[in-house]
């Protein structure tokens, strides 16, 4: 399909969902002010190597599985006869942990591999990642995760470092319980790495206000970090699908669904804006000069700017396939209705179809 510069007219709506069902909210970070499952900052524990330590001390009757960067605990309530849950090599480790600590050590090599930061905390402590729902406890609190989040990352200020919570049965929302908890594993991780440079945890630094305006590349980039690190799982697809689906709502909205689904911005920048470099350069300034004026800046000095980039974003969006490397799945894409040929060229929306900022009306 060929696309006269940004001048065509598009036809709103499109094809079917890719999924019926509601996704889950996916990550409770982006979330933070409805969140409920927060619990007291963590203590650090003995050392366990010349430089690394573990925490927390005060962790009741955990099992614990530690890799080189990570150490995985969760409790004694979980069903062993679920197949995700099973223990077929007989070394006491559940599949489900086994392959969380693996995709979270995956994830940390690809990470470097690209030239991100080190995760926040990792220099000094082994990251703790808390399978929640199976009965564990920390600091005498229960470690639960609601149905509707596939996990989240939070921050130990006193010691600073970061630590994870995943769900421990993703069934109600996939049919690839454990890819998608590989491809989780790589998003959760990248928001540690985000906090080495954007202090997202901190109410004060990033205020609520603030948040609303700029978490979304926050989620979105994550969300494109699942296709780096795992890019045969494509649980984003589903949310991408609905996103392309509403062109003219905000890029930068945050509903629970939709900074996922606008992965499809930071992985259209990555693909053919600069990769890696453009994406590290906007995180290094995003904290000091806000996100749009870190991205504006990285665009320039690539001989572009933030509403070119959006333009040229939503008018590829019509062939997705051309663009992202599983686009031709997205079925929800603004179909094309034609090309303008000649200008002027006038179209006024109507008021329901106006597009918010950085959406697009066609």
């Amino acid at each position: 399909m060929k696309v006269l510069g940004w001048l065509a007219l598009l036809l709103l709506g499109g094809a079917g969902l890719l999924a019926a069902a509601e996704p889950p909210a996916k990550c409770g970070v982006g979330l933070r002010s409805h969140r409920t499952e927060r619990f007291s900052p963590l203590r650090p524990a003995a050392r366990l190597g010349a430089a690394r330590e573990a925490a927390p001390v005060a962790v009741d009757g955990a099992n614990v599985y530690l890799t080189p960067h990570f150490r995985v605990l969760w409790g004694h309530r979980y069903d062993s006869l679920d197949p995700q849950w099973a223990d077929p090599d007989g070394n006491g480790v559940p599949t489900w942990v086994e392959v969380l600590a693996a995709g979270l050590e995956s994830a940390l090599a690809t990470q470097r591999a690209l030239g991100f930061p080190e995760p926040y905390g990792l220099e000094r402590y082994y990251l703790d990642a808390y399978v929640g729902n199976t009965g564990l406890t920390v600091a005498g609190v229960q470690i639960t995760i609601g149905s509707g989040y596939y996990a989240y990352t939070e921050i130990d200020r006193d010691h600073r470092v970061a630590y994870f919570v995943f769900g421990r049965d993703y069934a109600a929302h996939t049919g690839d319980e454990l890819g998608v908890l590989r491809a989780t594993a790589a998003h959760e991780l990248f928001h540690a790495v985000q906090r080495a440079d954007y202090p997202w945890d901190d109410e004060v630094a990033v205020p609520d206000s603030r948040w609303r305006r700029e978490g979304w590349w926050f989620e979105a980039t994550a969300t494109w970090v699942e296709e780096l690190c795992q890019p045969q799982v494509d649980d984003y697809l589903t949310y991408a699908g609905r996103f392309l689906g509403e062109p003219e709502r905000s890029l930068a909205l945050m509903n629970g669904a939709r900074e996922y689904g606008a992965a499809l911005f930071p992985g259209y920048l990555w693909l053919h804006r600069g990769g890696a470099a453009l994406w590290r350069e906007v995180f290094a300034g995003s904290f000091r000069g806000g996100l749009e004026g870190s991205l504006e800046a990285a665009l320039k000095a690539r001989g572009g700017s933030a509403a070119e980039a959006v333009a040229a974003f939503w008018a590829l969006a019509a062939d997705p396939a051309s663009v992202w490397p599983d686009g031709a799945r997205l079925a929800q894409a603004p179909r094309l209705l034609r090309v303008a040929e000649a200008l002027p060229l006038a179209v006024e929306p109507g008021a329901g179809r106006r597009p918010e900022r950085w959406g697009a009306s066609f």
